[in-house]
């Protein structure tokens, strides 16, 4: 199968419909354990990233009951890739 953007959207909607059948489709391409890894880790880095974005779009009070766990995105990585 290849990755194109047809392919990618058909991909989401059975991830939606029928996540088993999905993911043993995406277990099937046969990648390499690297691979699932650096998936682990972009996943980890882009949700810090949106975490981030939307803490700072938030009013103040909250800033200041969330701001010691959300004092730096490398650690907000971590704890996302830990989970």
């Amino acid at each position: 199968m290849e990755l194109t953007p047809a392919n990618l959207m058909q991909m989401l909607r059975a991830t939606l419909v029928a996540p088993r059948q999905a993911a043993a489709q995406v277990l099937r391409f046969g990648f390499a354990p690297s691979v699932g890894w650096m998936a682990l880790m972009l996943m980890a880095v882009a949700s810090a990233l949106l975490t981030h974005i939307s803490f700072a779009l938030m009013p103040p009070e909250v800033q200041a009951v969330w701001g010691p766990a959300m004092a730096s995105p490398v650690r907000t990585a971590i704890l996302q890739w830990a989970v």
